[in-house]
């Protein structure tokens, strides 16, 4: 069964800042780790309106002395500090090609691309190579001598959302699309599929001694060794938060970052294996605590310990109306009902599906009320307000 618009309407709710991510900056298009006297690393986010460093108390800092939209956003392996970026002016218009120097702050204009000014909503660099760049424009482009001249390359597949130029093989370029991941060895004239099962692909990042990630939605975040592509499931506990976006630190190769559809950026210190949000989670009251214990005893194995809903799965895209474990954040609709029903729907079940069991002679009263309470506490105090029928009014 083939889902259509599946991402895009994930992603039509991606900048409302949800449960763990930086509500302060919307659109958050890039990311990139910055180096601090060669070991400290800082995450650099490049936005809608200019570029932010992340701590992980969740505080932002504006860094950049512009307020531009930089809808493309691509950190150098190859040298510390630098980043290469495209897309709007405030005041209209395009870009072209930009390079920083101190990780975002100051802007150097490099050229207009081909027919430009150009606005690469996506960019890939070569991971060995920085002068080798490819940007996506009504087709490719590609420059060999660092963005000064560029030449006409291939296409992207339909529905692209990240794309990566190989760490081994020169005009070998991989793309994650709508119809899975796929490889091109000659500038994107022409590609073919990398894998068999075509689940819709969102993330591909290569490396520069030849290690290939990518994320395929009903696989999880794979990793293989360029030359054999023999793929290994790394992790698949992201629940319903679909990663778009990676990048790698020049520090520790095994520190990953990465940003999902929501705008949340997640966190690996052993090369994608485990991964955790970015920003640490809040202090907890009494009642929360209580809940969350509750909550990773019996409910996480279903709606994630994350509270992020059922992982993408096979299932998912071959059986029909399937019915998977909801979010319990706020992309999910838990706050579209009052404490009542959700009271109701933990004691008594779903009427929907019999995957949600009735807990009334598992948990006590005092359980389901903490339960609840440690629900809520992934909650934005938007959800909070808005919470049951009067979240229409908040949509």
């Amino acid at each position: 069964m083939k889902k259509t618009g599946w991402l895009l309407a994930l992603i039509a709710v991606s900048t409302l800042g949800y449960g763990r991510t930086p509500a302060s900056v919307s659109h958050i298009h890039g990311i990139a780790l910055s180096s601090v006297a060669g070991q400290t690393e800082q995450l650099v986010l490049g936005a809608h309106d200019g570029v932010y460093t992340l701590s992980q108390d969740g505080t932002t800092q504006r860094v950049s002395s512009t307020t531009d939209d930089y809808m493309s956003f691509v950190g150098d392996g190859n040298q510390a500090n630098v980043i290469y970026a495209s897309g709007h002016p405030q005041a209209g218009g395009n870009l072209g090609l930009l390079k920083s120097v101190d990780a975002g702050k100051t802007w150097q204009h490099i050229s207009d691309g081909l027919n430009g000014p150009v606005d690469f909503h996506l960019l890939a660099l070569d991971p060995t190579n920085s002068d080798r760049i490819y940007g996506d424009m009504q087709g490719l482009q590609t420059t060999s001598d660092g963005g000064k001249t560029w030449k006409k390359g291939g296409t992207l597949p339909q529905g692209t959302y990240s794309f990566a130029v190989s760490g081994i093989a020169s005009s070998r370029l991989y793309a994650a699309s709508d119809s899975g991941l796929s490889v091109s060895d000659n500038d994107g004239m022409s590609w073919k599929s990398v894998t068999t099962d075509n689940f819709p692909a969102t993330l591909v990042h290569t490396t520069a001694d030849g290690k290939l990630y990518a994320f395929v939605a009903g696989k999880g975040l794979m990793a293989a060794d360029e030359k054999a592509l023999e793929w290994r499931l790394l992790n698949n506990q992201f629940g319903q938060r679909v990663p778009l976006s990676m990048a790698q630190s020049s520090v520790d190769g095994a520190h990953l970052v990465m940003k999902d559809h929501a705008n949340s950026i997640w966190e690996s210190f052993d090369g994608g294996v485990t991964w955790d949000y970015f920003i640490a989670e809040k202090k907890l009251s009494a009642t929360e605590t209580l809940g969350k214990s509750v909550y990773r005893q019996y409910c996480a194995a279903c709606h994630n310990p994350l509270g992020t809903g059922e992982s993408y799965s096979e299932s998912f895209w071959t059986v029909q109306d399937y019915i998977g474990a909801p979010t319990m954040d706020p992309p999910g609709h838990s706050w579209h009902h009052t404490d009542e029903q959700l009271t109701e729907t933990i004691a008594f079940g779903s009427p929907r599906t019999d995957k949600m069991p009735a807990w009334k002679d598992i948990l006590s009263a005092a359980d389901i009320s903490n339960v609840i309470a440690y629900i809520k506490s992934m909650w934005t105090q938007r959800e909070l307000d808005c919470q049951g029928p009067k979240h229409m009014s908040c949509m």
